[in-house]
């Protein structure tokens, strides 16, 4: 049985018409699922852009606390600094809470973004996050050595370690792009404690 040219016009104009409508129902879903996507990154923006704001400002007061704490150190006869040192602890744990949170709050959102170019940028922060407890974890471990040497009397020894204490300073302050309200000159050698690993500050 021959078919007629009007027929198979009719065929090809029925399939593309189908085709046409497949196109506009994926492109319907993928602009709903992009919208989807993009009001989770809204919400979750606020919180997330909160919590990393906290962890800025809670390891900034905990720097001027330890930088305090270090004046009242290098007094002569040296100041009794256990308050400034309990506030120093309670800062810390504040910057890792807050952390923490931010994390959270990225790792929540995560799973429900497909989209590559959306979940690049939350990556990368976690990314940051996860640099950032790193380098407080040292700041922290670093600062409490320098404080028992001072504390011990040992004040050429502190102020060398002071120095680079400093150095790890800017280095979280460059992490976190928060801008520097000091400039400071120190060595850039990696510091290597003299003291042993389980000396803290108490």
């Amino acid at each position: 049985m021959r078919v007629g040219i009007g027929a198979k016009i009719f065929g090809t104009a029925f399939l593309l018409v189908l085709l046409m409508t497949a196109a506009a129902i994926a492109t319907s879903v993928m602009v709903r699922e992009v919208s989807v996507e993009l009001t989770r990154i809204n919400d979750a923006f606020v919180p997330i852009a909160e919590a990393v704001a906290g962890v800025e400002v809670h390891a900034l007061e905990q720097e001027i606390l330890f930088e305090r704490a270090i004046g009242h150190l290098q007094r002569t006869p040296p100041g009794d600094v256990t308050g400034l040192l309990g506030d120093f602890d309670a800062r810390g744990e504040q910057v890792d809470e807050t952390i923490v949170q931010a994390r959270e709050l990225v790792a929540g959102v995560l799973p429900g973004i497909a989209h590559v170019e959306h979940r690049e940028p939350l990556v990368r922060l976690d990314l940051m996050l996860e640099a950032i407890e790193r380098e407080h974890e040292q700041f922290e471990a670093h600062a409490r050595r320098v404080v028992t040497v001072l504390r011990e009397g040992r004040q050429t020894l502190g102020a060398e370690m002071l120095a680079l204490v400093q150095l790890e300073e800017e280095e979280f302050d460059r992490t976190t792009s928060r801008p520097q309200s000091r400039q400071r000159s120190s060595p850039t050698t990696p510091w290597r404690s003299p003291l042993p690993p389980n000396s803290g500050c108490s």
